[in-house]
């Protein structure tokens, strides 16, 4: 300490004493003059103070100061008379008594003559111990940093292998004296996984090595404390090397990086961008995510680097200034949503930004942006906004209402879908907060409300189903499914859905009365089985009978009798199954019209002449003469069927009387009827006739489907069909088919198309010499034989057995009349007819077999064919 004062006051204090002459005298202070013995022979003093005073004058200065200061006094003074230089000055302590303060004088002492010395002193205890105060106040902080710190000092003696310390740093020491610790107890303390670390450190240090710090982990009942050494100096110590440094306590320093460096690793791990920017754009802080979407040169330190320079979509020079403008005028605060591009040149992506405005103890400011890429969110927003819109469209949509009430809430509605509102023939503003009681009226609402309350207490579900009125007056039939439930929080709701099954209703009912229609329709085919049975055992009997009987018999007349039965109990075994066809083919869906020119007075004329021979010899048949002559597009060949049918009919019910038929026009329809005055139709029956297997008499013969396939076949040609009939005065069948006038059509004409050029060789057969040739198209010899043998007087016949050769026999023959089989499969019926069309169009083509569809032909015969019919096609055409 006195060696620090003496430097600081000879530096401050230090005066030059200059006597070149006695007379000069020497400069300002306290001066005495002593001789060679240290006697005071002469004091001038400009203050007294503990040690000076007049009274010194004839007393020895080196008694009068204390010892701690005299000695080193008589020294100095001692040099004046020994050396060449004769002056000398120094600093000095007089140290006072306890509790005293210690005076410091600065005394320069020179010789005055060879027997007399010249002394200066001057007090400066004042400014020393000032001095003094201000060090000590400075030490005191400094112990104060090192107490704060956790800084102490240590020695180690590599021979001794004795550790000493003292300070802050290690609780096993205390700040005053050094204490001693042997290394073995030293050790014990320490972390095991740091004890091989210290022992390769101590032997450099006992190698003379010097290291760097290390740090290690200390064991103590209060805790664990880590600690850092540093080695300062070293020197040689008997033997061995005596080392001095200082050691601190960095557990909190330790601790603090280690939260910091969690906190950076958890910044870093986040997905969002985290960086810090200063004011002027310069970029302070980034975590790993920022750096990913914004930095594509990874290894380059971005730090201090401007933001609008490390991706434009990021933020350019501009926008950062109204970045921050927006900031401030926001209080420190501004969120804001931005689309950017990943490194400025990948995929675009949406970044939700929150950005706070933050200034330290030093007011400096730092912009802290936190920055969350929300494109995956929006993206699944989308989704879910689309598949929500999708929802209340189904919701809105499906024809079934749906409802929720809140059962805390007095029961109302929370929702109703558009099928709901529709149904209650409401809008959302009279039903939505509304209860039952609110909506309906008080007994419908309470019936609900008890309904209601009868499933909250069972927590069930309820099914029922109710009627209402409808929009159109009509009554609406509904079924409802409520149900309880409940929300997250534990809110009691009730859910409801109720449709409309008004047209489930009806089609149960309809499924109902089919049922009892198919049960009794399923009777009526059991009873017509077994009446068929009858019906075709019964011609074929007669057929069979009388033709066995022929051929026995050789009376002309009698053979005549028996022809005329087989005829006629063929022609009812024909129509019969003719019938059973027509019917199979309605059932299946294969009943096909086709649609000519028919001239209805000449399509009553032939059914006259065909039906005259089957009228009973009581009943006058005939036909309505003030019929118009109209000409219609239809199916002559069906239309003739229909007529045939119910003239057949009345034939069977008439006994005698009348039978009459005919037609006119009603407006846009051909009303045609046939009459009759047999015995008519039961009331209970009439609505039923038309049904299958339903017969008027079930005595009289017939396969009762004979007027179901008229109906079918006129409501398929457009028209209606029904009966008026009293028992005891008959019966009249009415039915009507559209009026379509034809415009210009010629009858068969058509372009079949292209034929196929490779052919057989053709053949004919000659039956009779005649003057009219007709063409046969038919692939089987029998049935073109019955027609020769049958109708061969005066008629040329001409077989070809496939189309091709027809086309070939007809350029040959030149036929005038051309009957065709449509079961020929060598090639398409309708062109072969379209050929010949082509050819000769006057030359009528007749169809034969189960049925022709096209329009290719003039006239249809179905198969098997009768004389009759023949006879009548034959009078037709030639």
């Amino acid at each position: 300490m006195v060696a620090r004062l003496k430097r600081l006051s000879m530096e401050t204090f230090r005066f030059e004493i200059q006597c070149p002459s006695r007379d000069r005298g020497l400069c300002s202070g306290n001066l005495l003059l002593v001789d060679r013995g240290g006697m005071c022979v002469h004091a001038q003093l400009q203050t007294e103070d503990r040690y000076l005073s007049n009274r010194m004058v004839g007393e020895n200065i080196f008694d009068l100061f204390p010892a701690s200061a005299s000695g080193s006094l008589r020294a100095g003074f001692s040099t004046l008379w020994s050396g060449r230089k004769g002056f000398c000055e120094d600093l000095y302590e007089c140290a006072g008594e306890t509790g005293e303060l210690s005076v410091y004088y600065v005394i320069s002492m020179s010789r005055y003559d060879d027997f007399h010395a010249m002394i200066r002193l001057r007090n400066i205890s004042y400014y020393i111990n000032k001095h003094e105060r201000l060090l000590r106040q400075e030490e005191q902080k400094v112990e104060d940093l090192k107490r704060l710190a956790g800084i102490g000092v240590w020695k180690y003696d590599s021979k001794k292998q004795r550790l000493e310390s003292k300070g802050y740093a290690d609780p096993m020491f205390q700040p005053g004296e050094y204490r001693e610790m042997d290394m073995a107890e030293y050790f014990s303390r320490m972390s095991v996984t740091d004890v091989e670390k210290v022992k390769e450190y101590i032997r450099g240090l006992d190698a003379g090595r010097r290291q760097e710090s290390i740090q290690y982990m200390m064991h103590y009942q209060y805790g664990d404390v880590v600690l850092r050494v540093e080695p300062i100096s070293c020197r040689p110590s008997d033997g061995g090397y005596l080392w001095e440094g200082y050691v601190q306590n960095v557990t909190d320093l330790i601790t603090g990086q280690t939260r910091i460096e969690m906190l950076r690793q958890a910044i870093d791990s986040v997905s969002e961008d985290v960086f810090a920017v200063e004011p002027d754009g310069s970029l302070a802080f980034a975590n790993k995510t920022f750096l990913e979407h914004n930095v594509s040169d990874r290894p380059r330190d971005v730090i201090g680097e401007k933001v609008f320079d490390l991706n434009k979509t990021l933020v350019d020079k501009t926008q950062w200034g109204d970045w921050l403008r927006s900031l401030r005028e926001n209080g420190g605060s501004w969120n804001f949503t931005q689309d950017r591009v990943s490194d400025g040149q990948g995929e675009a992506m949406t970044f939700e930004n929150y950005s706070y405005l933050i200034e330290n103890q030093l007011h400096q400011e730092l912009i802290w942006v936190f920055a969350r890429d929300i494109s995956e969110r929006l993206k699944r927003e989308d989704e879910i906004n689309s598949l929500q819109y999708l929802t209340n469209s189904i919701i809105n949509n499906i024809p079934v209402g749906l409802y929720v009430k809140d059962v805390a809430d007095d029961f109302k509605y929370l929702f109703c879908n558009r099928s709901a509102f529709d149904f209650l023939r409401s809008g959302r503003e009279d039903v939505i907060g509304k209860n039952d009681f609110e909506i309906f009226g008080r007994s419908k609402a309470e019936a609900i409300r008890n309904e209601d309350l009868q499933l909250v207490s069972d927590r069930t579900k309820i099914e029922r189903t109710g009627q209402v009125g409808g929009a159109s007056g009509s009554p609406v039939t509904y079924e409802e499914v409520r149900i309880y439930s409940e929300k997250k929080d534990g809110t009691p709701l009730i859910i409801g859905v109720f449709w409309d099954i008004t047209s489930r209703v009806a089609l149960e009912k309809e499924l109902v009365e089919a049922k009892e229609k198919a049960e009794e329709s399923g009777r009526l085919k059991s009873a017509f089985l077994a009446n068929m049975s009858h019906e075709i055992r019964t011609p074929l009997n007669a057929i069979v009978g009388f033709s066995n009987i022929i051929a026995e018999t050789q009376d002309m007349e009698e053979r005549r009798g028996m022809y005329k039965i087989v005829e006629t109990n063929n022609e009812r075994l024909l129509s019969l199954i003719n019938e059973i066809l027509d019917m199979s083919k309605i059932e299946a869906g294969m009943l096909e019209l086709s649609s000519k020119p028919v001239n209805m007075r000449v399509l009553c004329g032939e059914l006259l002449n065909a039906n005259l021979f089957r009228c009973p010899g009581n009943v006058i048949f005939s036909f309505d003469g003030s019929s118009p002559n109209l000409v219609t597009r239809t199916d002559p060949n069906r239309l003739f069927q229909v007529f045939a049918n119910l003239i057949t009919n009345a034939f069977k019910f008439t006994d005698s009387g009348r039978v009459t038929f005919g037609y006119r026009l009603d407006g846009p329809n051909i009303v045609c009827y046939v009459e009759d005055t047999g015995s008519g139709i039961e009331t209970d029956k009439q609505d039923k006739i038309f049904d299958r297997f339903v017969k008027g008499n079930d005595f009289a013969q017939g396969t009762g489907l004979g007027l179901p396939i008229c109906k079918v076949l006129i409501e398929k040609m457009g028209g209606r069909i029904g009966v008026e009939s009293a028992i005891g005065r008959g019966t009249k069948f009415v039915f009507t088919i559209p009026y379509v006038p034809p415009v210009n059509e010629r009858v068969g004409s058509g372009n079949p198309g292209r034929l196929k050029t490779s052919v057989r060789k053709a053949g004919a057969r000659k039956a009779v010499s005649g003057t009219v040739t007709v063409l046969v198209v038919e692939s089987e010899p029998s049935d073109f034989d019955l027609l020769c043998d049958t109708f061969g007087d005066g008629i040329f016949f001409v077989r070809a057995d496939s189309g091709v050769e027809a086309v070939t026999l007809f350029e040959q023959y030149r036929p005038q009349l051309v009957l065709l089989n449509v079961a020929v499969t060598d090639i398409n019926c309708a062109e072969v007819a379209g050929i010949i069309k082509e050819v000769s169009p006057g030359v009528p083509v007749v169809a034969f077999g189960n049925s022709a569809p096209t329009d290719c032909y003039d006239d249809f015969m179905a198969v098997p064919w009768s004389r009759e019919q023949v006879e009548r096609l034959f009078n037709k055409y030639l």
